[in-house]
């Protein structure tokens, strides 16, 4: 029993600091300074010991999504009523995130400390064009226990002057180095040029999903093309991981020198790859919506919305896939700039609990605990 508690007391050490406000002595100096943090997996299709089929349908309704055609109290009662049954309800959340000011997530942390949950709010794209179903709301709500949770590695980091991250390495659990990777940052680009990237062949699952996280493009600098005045034009790659397209890519600025528009092209198809950028009125982005071919890159990610704060954070992004949509959210302590936990859903779900009350939806998730 005691061996099996440890783990577990630790993770709910760790888990209630990334839930408070952390100081940082980064600011002390002008040298960068390493932080290190313990990274933590989620999968709620993917239990130890879950082998019945009926003990996994159970532990599967711990995840339930409410139908957008519910009216506000009715959804307000159901959510309560969930938390009561999870054992997490509070009268007020220990945090929340929003979305220029929409409500967007909603997170309760019980009294023991050994679970939370999650109260998603989502809004569909922001666009013109979508239709008045896509533009209701649905409400996700899943909870997890942090015994869930399984460490697979540990990574440092190291921020610029600006506090944004210029150095990643990613160890796997026994702390041998699999991945490393370097950032750099120009005036008028809003997102962070790649200078050095190394990876071990057994790095490629966790790399992927942990290293440049809040980031949806991989913008290599060494791929990336510049006028006389240093001012980025074009890409001559493919700004998608390492996806080998064949498209190229032109930038697009405003007459205040903002990126808005990232156009693809090639000459083996005309269809659309194309990323466009709305900003904020304090010049940081709002909004990026992206298209790209199905019959290139696949139909799973064939175009999203990505969602940004007031800070300029990346906290939530959508995309299509097959059948239907998933949902990313990055959720941050205060003003940090990385995320402390990274949560994906899947608009599929496993049965129905009610007419409007469904389940199953499935859950994955990174948390990214300091230790030092």
């Amino acid at each position: 029993m005691r061996r099996i508690l440890f783990p577990i007391i630790i993770l709910i050490i760790l888990f209630t600091s990334s839930c408070t406000i952390q100081t940082s002595n980064s600011n002390a100096s002008n040298s960068p300074t390493e932080s290190s943090q313990l990274i933590f997996a989620f999968d709620n299709n993917n239990f130890k010991g879950h082998s019945d089929l009926k003990e996994t349908d159970e532990k599967l309704q711990g995840t339930i999504c409410l139908s957008p055609t519910l009216e506000e109290k009715q959804k307000k009662s159901l959510i309560n009523e969930y938390l009561q049954r999870l054992g997490t309800y509070k009268e007020t959340p220990d945090s929340v995130t929003y979305d220029n000011g929409r409500l967007l997530v909603e997170h309760y942390l019980n009294e023991t400390k050994e679970k939370t949950s999650f109260i998603f709010h989502l809004y569909g794209k922001k666009s013109e064009s979508e239709n008045a179903i896509a533009s209701q709301d649905a409400i996700i709500c899943t909870t997890i226990n942090l015994s869930d949770f399984q460490k697979v590695g540990y990574l440092s980091y190291t921020f610029d002057e600006q506090q944004r991250t210029n150095h990643e390495s990613l160890l796997d659990t026994k702390k041998n180095p699999i991945a490393a990777i370097n950032y750099q940052y120009l005036n008028g680009v809003p997102f962070p040029f790649i200078t050095k990237y190394e990876a071990s062949d057994t790095s490629r699952n966790i790399a992927d999903h942990v290293l440049n996280i809040n980031q949806k493009f991989w913008i290599y600098k060494d791929n990336a093309e510049f006028d006389n005045a240093g001012k980025w034009t074009g890409y001559s790659a493919d700004m998608y991981k390492n996806h080998n397209s064949g498209y190229t890519f032109t930038c697009s600025y405003d007459t205040k020198g903002n990126l808005v528009k990232i156009i693809g092209e090639t000459d083996k198809s005309d269809l659309l790859n194309e990323i466009n950028l709305v900003y904020q009125k304090a010049g940081l982005l709002s909004t990026v919506d992206y298209t790209r071919p199905d019959t290139v890159y696949g139909t799973a990610d064939s175009s999203g919305q990505i969602h940004y704060d007031e800070n300029g954070r990346m906290i939530y992004k959508e995309n299509y896939i097959t059948h239907g949509t998933q949902y990313v959210f990055y959720l941050y302590n205060d003003e940090d700039k990385r995320p402390w936990i990274c949560i994906q859903l899947d608009s599929a779900i496993q049965g129905h609990i009610t007419d409007e009350v469904d389940y199953g939806n499935q859950v994955t998730a990174y948390l990214f605990q300091s230790f030092n």
